[in-house]
C-alpha cells in the first residue's frame, strides 16, 4: 500500500489490522515495523502501539516522525506480527521529498515588543518553541 509523499518533520501514519483469517485478532506481541531505504538497508525499527484493545482489537497505528535519518527517496515499511503461531508480514511504501524541517512546521507564532528587544516566538508541531530575538524582515 502506498502511503504518500512526506517531507522532514511530518508524521507518516503506518497502520495494520491484525487478523486471523477473516476475524480481527490480537497478536502475541505488538507488531514490529522496520523501515528500509531504497538500497534495502534498515533505517529504523519500532513497535506499534495498539489503538483500543476493546473497541478495535488488533488495530495498531504508528505515527512515524521523519527525522534527519530520512533522506529524500523511497522507503518501505515491513510490518511483522504473529497471531496464533502464524507469522504475518505486511508492507507499505512512502516517499520522502526534499523540504521541511526535522523540527516540524510552525503552527502558531506571536510577536512580542519589549523595551530591551523584539521577540518572535514560534510553536512547532513537534511541541518545540523557537524564540527569535530582533527578527528582521527581508
Amino acid at each position: 500500500m502506498y502511503l504518500g509523499r512526506f517531507y522532514l518533520g511530518q508524521h507518516v501514519p503506518i497502520s495494520v489490522q491484525c487478523t486471523d483469517g477473516p476475524e480481527s485478532a490480537l497478536p502475541s506481541q505488538a507488531p514490529l515495523v522496520t523501515i528500509y531505504d531504497d538500497n534495502g538497508d534498515p533505517v529504523e525499527a519500532k513497535r506499534m502501539p495498539i489503538v483500543d484493545r476493546v473497541a478495535a482489537p488488533g488495530l495498531f497505528i504508528l505515527m512515524l516522525r521523519l527525522t534527519s535519518a530520512y533522506l529524500p527517496g523511497h522507503y518501505s515499511a515491513a510490518i511483522q506480527y504473529t497471531v496464533a503461531s502464524n507469522p504475518q508480514l505486511q508492507t507499505c511504501y512512502f516517499e520522502v521529498v526534499a523540504g521541511g524541517s526535522v523540527n516540524g512546521a510552525v503552527i502558531s507564532m506571536q510577536f512580542y515588543d519589549r523595551p530591551q528587544a523584539k521577540f518572535l516566538v514560534q510553536k512547532l508541531d513537534s511541541f518545540q518553541r523557537n524564540i527569535i530575538k530582533n527578527p528582521r524582515s527581508s
